[in-house]
């Protein structure tokens, strides 16, 4: 009776010996389980300078691109247009205001300040909102 009792207390510390090993290597890997929140977070990329921006706008068939060139890590200037109809030019800033948050405001000239809130729901894509103008609608990033 004693060697089987012995040989399930080997057992049993050598199971949670195990485990806290485990434990210990998520914790100094990130995490190893957590992959499924990385998906959700940093979204937002850190500057658009290079991408295109494509938008519809909600319960309409306007559709409007702005292609961004970047002058630094997160300002340039931009070209709107839409239904593919040059309508604006002008210069932007970018900045990531939270993991899946971004807000570009553009100026068509240095009196005239709009602002587009991205909110990225996935990699590239999510909805945008125009806070002055009221508008929202879905985007995709390239």
């Amino acid at each position: 009776m004693n060697l089987w009792a012995a040989s399930a207390l080997i057992a049993g510390v050598t199971i949670i010996s195990g485990c806290g090993d485990d434990t210990d290597t998520n914790d100094a890997s990130g995490g190893g389980g957590g992959g499924g929140s990385r998906d959700t977070n940093n979204l937002a990329p850190a500057t658009i300078g290079g991408r295109t921006l494509d938008a519809a706008i909600d319960g309409t068939t306007i559709v409007w691109e702005m292609i961004f060139t970047g002058d630094g890590p997160n300002t340039g200037t931009y070209e709107y247009t839409e239904d593919g109809r040059h309508i604006a030019s002008g210069t932007y800033t970018y900045d990531r205001t939270a993991p899946q948050v971004g807000s570009i405001v553009i100026s068509e000239n240095p009196q005239d300040h709009h602002q587009i809130i991205l909110t990225f729901t996935g990699e590239n894509v999510g909805t945008y909102q125009v806070p002055d103008a009221t508008e929202t609608g879905t985007f995709t990033l390239n």
